[in-house]
């Protein structure tokens, strides 16, 4: 089993993984929402959730999916294994149950639903048959969560890692190789996070003042704008505050603009924190800016605060 873990969360769902597994697929549509987590080798988890708003008989769930592998597994003559009713973690204010199959490989698997926050859960881990893996996922179950409790949800991923205020609702996300960019919104207010890889390179022949305004070109766009120095995290870094040029006369959208920006040389990345706010409140990216985790040392204590 690996002995690097990092902590994954996504909109409220929470838990720790193997280092080397990452986020491979986001899907939202027609309030499914589905996260695929790989490594080099072959997906190791598919969670999927939606809110619903009767509580559900999770037993006749697992009865409906055990069966339908059952068949799918003679059909393609393989042997098929089940297990049900497993102590993988615990469930605390949720109705569910862990179960296992194996066939062409093998799942350990969770179906809850949770009474506080409306979420139908359905959770597989994967493994190779000749894997032992219960160690490892018990630990995975333990750890995980299916919202936030606080005023806060964790968002960690590809190095990623922050805390966001909860009534912030993701409205974009792009995941690319060394860049990850989240997009939030509050009513009018905006919020982007953004996480940029290998910083020394792409700041090897000039400095933050000078690539902000060409590699983000589209976040300035509409104002007026002046850069100063700042600091976070015990970094040095720029932030940039402005102010729309120009507004719709019937509408009132936020104009205050507040860029926090900063080079880690622990991770070696550059993290950017926008915010757009109105009434002449600019401190949004300055609250986010302290809840990021951005190196080795803040990540090890964020991983143990959210274990």
């Amino acid at each position: 089993m690996p002995e690097d873990w990092s902590v994954f969360g996504w909109q409220g769902i929470k838990f720790t993984m193997p280092a080397d597994w990452n986020l491979g697929l986001v899907e939202e549509e027609r309030g499914r929402n589905f996260l695929r987590i790989d490594d080099a080798r072959m997906t190791r988890m598919e969670v999927e959730w939606n809110s619903v708003r009767k509580p559900v008989a999770t037993g006749r769930l697992v009865d409906r999916y055990v069966r339908k592998l059952e068949k799918q597994s003679k059909r393609s003559r393989l042997d098929f294994q089940a297990k049900r009713g497993l102590k993988l973690g615990p469930l605390k204010k949720r109705d569910g149950e862990f179960f296992y199959w194996r066939a062409d490989c093998q799942s350990w698997n969770l179906v809850s639903f949770c009474h506080a926050c409306r979420r139908l859960l359905f959770v597989k881990i994967f493994g190779k048959l000749d894997e032992d893996m219960e160690k490892q996922v018990t630990r995975i179950y333990k750890s995980m969560s299916d919202h936030s409790t606080g005023k806060h949800s964790l968002w960690a991923l590809y190095g990623l890692s922050c805390e966001v205020p909860v009534d912030f609702s993701l409205t974009s996300h792009s995941l690319k190789a060394g860049r990850v960019a989240l997009g939030f919104q509050r009513g009018r207010e905006e919020l982007d996070l953004e996480c940029v890889s290998l910083a020394n390179v792409l700041l090897a022949d000039t400095d933050l003042k000078s690539w902000y305004p060409g590699f983000h070109r589209g976040q300035l766009a509409g104002f007026r704008y002046e850069p100063g120095p700042w600091s976070v995290s015990g970094h040095e870094g720029l932030q940039i505050k402005g102010r729309r040029k120009f507004w719709p006369p019937r509408r009132t959208p936020c104009r205050d603009l507040n860029i926090d920006l900063w080079q880690c040389p622990e991770s070696n990345k550059i993290f950017v924190v926008r915010g757009v706010t109105g009434k002449g409140d600019t401190s949004l990216a300055d609250t986010v800016s302290a809840r990021v985790f951005c190196h080795a040392k803040k990540k090890s204590d964020h991983q143990r605060r959210h274990a």
